[in-house]
């Protein structure tokens, strides 16, 4: 099964949706990241994670460390499109390259969202954007559905 050639995948259909479940963001404070991302944002988490050892793949960072990561969401990964909160314990910052600038993201209200920004600290900007935890940032939009992905 291929997104070259999805009609490989079974079934009787001829297409395939093909869609990535989630993008790993590096947060150094968790419980802060999570507070954003619920107060702010809405997301809800979906599934968290220990892990004791350090991480052999090299999208988590290069860190010799115990790590965590927990899912959050509008709804679980086979249905809306999560963001993974990664978190390696000892790693108080992250260096910011220039590769991620900019995640777009629908909210029940715009208003609300920055109200609650504020109310946390956070920077907004006057293009809708939300300046959030460990440099990240998101332009707001209200939302047009619901129960599909809003990232």
């Amino acid at each position: 099964c291929s997104a070259e050639n999805p009609a490989t995948c079974g079934g009787s259909h001829a297409q395939a949706s093909v869609q990535p479940l989630h993008y790993v963001l590096r947060v150094s404070d968790l419980r802060g990241a999570l507070r954003f991302f619920e107060e702010v944002l809405g997301l809800r988490p979906i599934r968290h994670e220990e892990h004791p050892a350090a991480c052999t793949l090299t999208c988590n960072g290069e860190y010799d460390t115990a790590w965590s990561k927990t899912m959050v969401g509008y709804a679980t990964e086979d249905v809306a499109y999560c963001l993974e909160l990664t978190h390696n314990y000892g790693v108080d910052h992250y260096k910011r390259g220039n590769g991620h600038q900019l995640i777009g993201i629908e909210v029940e209200s715009v208003d609300a969202a920055f109200q609650a920004a504020v109310h946390l600290g956070y920077k907004i900007d006057n293009y809708n954007v939300v300046h959030g935890p460990d440099g990240y940032r998101y332009r707001t939009r209200w939302t047009t559905y619901r129960n599909r992905s809003p990232v």
